[in-house]
């Protein structure tokens, strides 16, 4: 794993951070707008405010810990599990909450 690819990617990491951080704000205000939710959807849209941005930095420290520990560019596909969790949380909010 290259150092630039390292550096690329925790940058990626912080700015999707930032992004999920807002897109949850703004994603969890639309779906509780328009109707009253259930005490599970609204407990996960809360949660969501501090687990996605929160998933983005660790993605970006484990990897920044793989790359200490000499792991091969296999380890930069960590990088894909935020992107991966935004993908559902965009589901759960636009999906099955917008019924």
């Amino acid at each position: 794993m290259s150092l630039g690819l390292l550096v690329a990617g925790t940058i990626f990491q912080l700015m999707v951070s930032y992004m999920a951080f807002i897109g949850a704000i703004f994603g969890g205000g639309a779906a509780a707008s328009n109707k009253h939710l259930s005490r599970l959807a609204s407990q996960v849209l809360e949660w969501a405010i501090y687990v996605l941005p929160g998933l983005s930095v660790l993605s970006a420290l484990a990897v920044i810990a793989l790359y200490l520990a000499g792991a091969s560019s296999w380890a930069l596909l960590l990088h894909l599990l935020p992107v991966a969790a935004l993908a559902l949380y965009g589901w759960y909010v636009f999906g099955f909450l917008a019924r």
